[in-house]
C-alpha cells in the first residue's frame, strides 16, 4: 500500500518508522467517499481512540482489521464491531453496548480517522500490534487479558493476541 502525500510513495511502515505519517500527513490526503466498512471502522477508532496518538489510533484499528482476517470473527468490519452490540457492557467495543448516546461531535478528527480507516482497508502490513485481536484501555484490568498474549502496549491501550 502506498500513500503519496507530495513526496514521493512510501509505505505506511515507512512513514510510521519514520515518523512522516502524522496527523498533518492525513489533512493532507484528499477526504474519500466512505463506504459502509469505512464509516464503521471509522467510528470505532473515534470512540474508542480518538484521543490517542496516530499510532494509537492506527493500532485500535489494526486490531479490527485483524479480526476480520481471523476465523474466529466476522468477517467484515461492521460485524466485527456490532458484535454482542445487543448486550448491555458485555460487546466486543465498550461504546456499542454501554446504554449511552454516541455522538460525533469532534467533525475534523472524524474526518481525519476517516482518511486513517481508508489506508487501513487497504491491503498493507500490520505490525503495530503484533497480530493482536483483543485490546483494553490501560485504566482498566479485565480478566480474559490473563488468558492472552500481550504483544504490545501504545498509548493508552494494551494489546493481546490469542495463545
Amino acid at each position: 500500500m502506498s500513500v503519496s502525500i507530495g513526496l514521493a510513495p512510501l509505505t505506511l511502515g515507512v512513514f510510521l518508522a519514520k515518523k512522516k505519517f502524522s496527523f498533518d500527513a492525513l489533512d493532507k490526503l484528499p477526504q474519500p467517499k466512505p463506504s459502509s466498512e469505512m464509516k464503521c471502522l471509522a467510528e470505532a477508532i473515534y470512540f474508542e481512540a480518538r484521543g490517542e496518538t496516530i499510532e494509537g489510533q492506527y493500532a485500535v484499528g489494526e486490531v479490527i482489521i485483524n479480526r476480520v482476517l481471523s476465523n474466529e470473527f466476522p468477517s467484515s468490519v461492521c460485524g466485527v464491531i456490532s458484535e454482542g452490540a445487543n448486550r448491555l457492557n458485555a460487546c466486543q467495543f465498550s461504546y456499542n453496548c454501554d446504554g449511552k448516546l454516541e455522538t460525533i461531535n469532534e467533525k475534523k478528527i472524524y474526518g481525519r480517522i476517516l482518511k486513517l480507516s481508508k489506508i487501513l482497508l487497504e491491503p498493507s502490513a500490520r505490525f503495530l500490534t503484533g497480530g493482536a485481536t483483543f485490546y483494553h484501555s490501560k485504566f482498566v484490568s479485565p480478566s480474559w487479558s490473563k488468558k492472552f498474549l500481550k504483544t504490545n502496549e501504545i498509548g493508552n491501550h494494551v494489546f493481546y493476541k490469542l495463545p
